[in-house]
């Protein structure tokens, strides 16, 4: 069955309807403005073409190129370029219609004119496609992609961009891809309310769940594209969606409805003069009726396609016509008749470079010489048969490695482009330069002294071309050295969160692993400690928790340090109160150790800070020094006022460390733990962020 998957699917430009009557060359005097005259031109070649009188359009396109070149206006030279183009396309002359497109596309670049560049590309498409070269097509398509971003989102460009790739994505059998293709231009077509458009897209949607052999939504679409086409008039294109919907009642195996808008696909094309979906509906019927074994009527209705397309020399479409008509008559088992179609099937396809249907003849020819006992003949047809199907692969492979030159050409292509228009734009700057200069000659001697300026007033913008060169020089070097300086602090940051997972694996899991371990044994023997035991045991745990909600705290604190948006919250502390509380707080630990903690402080000194992190300060120090000294000891906390600063000295009487040590302790590289430095650490880094300056003096002994 020769499903909508075997046609090319395509959206077209709709026109909008209207009188087609033949309109006389207006009187280009009455317009004011050359635009306004060429701008005449072009619809008055507009009425022409439609009204089907080509040599009259193209006579006035040509006149619109003089008025064009005279005016030195690209844009509208283009538009007579692609138009010319169009008109060749709709005669058939193929290689004209592609002269007139390139043209009209260099010219279109030129003028920098991004939708007059799709239109064009958009054409060659088109001719490229029909006339099976697949390499042309595969550039044009790489140039299509690259300029869909530059494109109105809601444009008829941009929607015809995405059928066309839509219409590549299905061939290269990624259905996925080209059923959102197909729905972005679906969605365009309903914002602009272009109804006709929509109406064909959704029969190609059609087309590839045909494809795909999910005829029921296959059929949903194509009926939905019918609705949209009769309402909005369109009767010729409606009988083109008449006949997919058809097609898929065949592949449903429902043949009357079938056979009933074949029918009225038949009639649609003969009142239209659609020549292609006319052959294409009497394939269609013949099918059906070969299908139900009604072999007088398959043959008619065969018969009249062939020779519709053999009188309008449609050699592709008399391709398929003549295999129907092989494929009938083996189905009737009148094989000599089968094997003179097929032998026909083979020269014509082989002229045209056909290789799935010279496949699918020499299949058809293996069977018909095996049903007639010449096993010879079908042997060798059957060899042909994986032959060609070996050379289809090959192909598929060989068209696979050209789209991907093609797609790398297209992007160089792009590149050189944009080149060639910086080129361009110096080069008419330089003309325009060397035209200005070339009158200041023809002026004489007078003009002397205005050309010295000139040559002035161009040493001076040298010389300022040179400055701003040496700026940009300069703002390199001090971007370069500004990326040196983040690249060191995200080397210190890699760092810093190595040492910060370092001290969460070490100091963490330690009290978190004993806490489980407790749990663990109360739950599965709880009668194993006795009550001196688990008191014991339940302190450890206490101060395993206190230790562990310490550290994360520290930890959390320090890493919301990190964050860029991280600031202090400033707010003023009566300091001698918040120094008592922190004293308050370590009260439990001193007594233990029987350690005294002396606060020397002036009752009325406040200071400016963010108390939380004066506080994570004040208790790492505490800490250090109530771990670090002897018990029975001193530990002096004083502060005072010195001009704008205020001094805090927390004083203990400890071993005391050398300065090697010191300097090592407060190295990120060697903290192990919260317990070899961390704390220190994070004071001076708070200090630091408070705008503060943190001094260690110790003596050791």
């Amino acid at each position: 069955m020769h499903t909508c998957a075997k046609r090319v699917l395509r959206m077209l430009l709709v026109v909008t309807s209207g009188c087609h009557a033949y309109a006389q060359l207006p009187d280009l005097t009455q317009y004011p403005s050359e635009i306004e005259q060429m701008q005449a031109v072009l619809e008055y070649a507009r009425k022409c073409a439609k009204s089907d009188k080509y040599e009259e359009a193209l006579g006035a396109l040509r006149t619109g190129v003089g008025l064009a070149q005279q005016a030195s206006n690209d844009t509208m030279l283009a538009n007579y370029q692609y138009f010319t183009g169009v008109i060749y396309r709709s005669r058939n002359h193929t290689d004209s219609a592609v002269y007139y497109q390139k043209s009209a596309e260099r010219l279109a670049r030129k003028a920098q004119n991004v939708r007059l560049i799709a239109r064009t590309l958009l054409e060659q498409f088109t001719l490229f496609n029909d006339t099976g070269q697949m390499t042309e097509v595969y550039r044009v398509t790489g140039l299509l992609k690259a300029l869909v971003p530059r494109l109105e989102p809601v444009s008829w460009e941009r929607a015809s961009v995405e059928e066309r790739l839509a219409l590549i994505t299905f061939r290269q059998e990624d259905y996925q891809d080209a059923l959102s293709h197909y729905l972005a231009a679906i969605r365009i077509c309903e914002q602009r309310k272009d109804t006709v458009n929509e109406g064909l897209l959704r029969d190609n949607i059609g087309g590839v769940y045909h494809k795909l052999k999910n005829f029921p939504k296959s059929l949903k679409y194509r009926l939905q594209a019918a609705t949209l086409l009769e309402k909005a008039g369109r009767k010729s294109l409606t009988g083109q969606i008449y006949v997919g919907i058809a097609d898929t009642y065949f592949a449903l195996e429902q043949p009357q409805p079938a056979i009933r808008y074949y029918q009225k696909a038949v009639a649609i094309a003969k009142e239209s003069g659609a020549i292609k979906w006319l052959t294409h509906a009497y394939n269609g019927l013949g099918e059906v009726y070969q299908q139900q074994r009604n072999y007088p009527k398959a043959e008619l209705y065969f018969g009249e396609a062939l020779r519709i397309n053999r009188q309008n020399q449609l050699r592709s479409n008399v391709l398929s016509s003549l295999l129907n008509f092989g494929k009938l008559y083996y189905a009737q088992e009148r094989y000599p008749l089968a094997q003179s179609y097929l032998r026909e099937v083979v020269l014509l396809a082989d002229t045209l470079h056909s290789k799935e249907p010279l496949a699918e003849a020499y299949a058809y020819s293996a069977k018909t010489a095996a049903a007639v006992g010449n096993f010879r003949e079908a042997f060798r047809y059957q060899a042909l048969v994986t032959a060609q199907h070996d050379s289809v692969h090959t192909q598929s492979a060989t068209e696979a490695i050209a789209e991907m030159e093609v797609k790398y050409e297209a992007e160089k292509r792009q590149q050189q482009i944009a080149l060639l228009d910086e080129q361009t734009k110096t080069q008419t700057l330089q003309l325009q330069i060397e035209r200005r200069n070339r009158y200041y000659l023809l002026a004489g001697l007078g003009m002397v002294a205005v050309i010295a300026g000139l040559l002035y007033r161009s040493y001076r913008l040298k010389q300022r071309a040179n400055r701003e060169l040496g700026q940009k020089n300069q703002q390199v070097l001090a971007i370069n050295e500004e990326l040196q300086t983040l690249n060191e602090r995200l080397d210190e940051a890699n760092q810093s969160k190595t040492k910060l997972f370092s001290i969460i694996s070490h100091d963490l899991r330690a009290p978190v692993s004993s806490l489980f371990q407790f749990l663990q044994l109360q739950r599965t023997n709880p009668n194993l400690l006795n009550p001196e035991q688990q008191q014991y045991y339940r302190n450890q745990i206490e101060q395993s928790a206190d230790t562990l909600l310490e550290a994360m705290e520290d930890l959390l604190l320090w890493s919301k340090s990190q964050m860029t948006s991280f600031a202090p919250a400033w707010e003023m502390v009566h300091l001698k109160s918040f120094l008592s509380e922190a004293i308050a707080l370590h009260q439990p630990a001193t007594s233990h150790k029987d350690i005294q903690l002396r606060l020397d402080c002036p009752a009325d000194l406040r200071l400016t800070t963010d108390p939380n992190l004066l506080g994570v300060i004040i208790r790492n120090l505490l800490s250090n020094a109530i771990k670090f000294t002897p018990a029975g000891s001193v530990i002096h906390l004083s502060t005072s006022r010195q001009e704008r600063t205020v001094v805090l000295s927390i004083k203990d009487t400890g071993g005391g460390i050398d300065l090697a040590q010191l300097e090592r302790l407060l190295d990120w590289s060697n903290i192990k733990s919260s317990a070899s430095g961390f704390g220190l650490k994070l004071a001076k880094e708070f200090v630091d962020r408070l705008g503060g300056q943190l001094q260690v003096h110790s003596t050791p002994g």
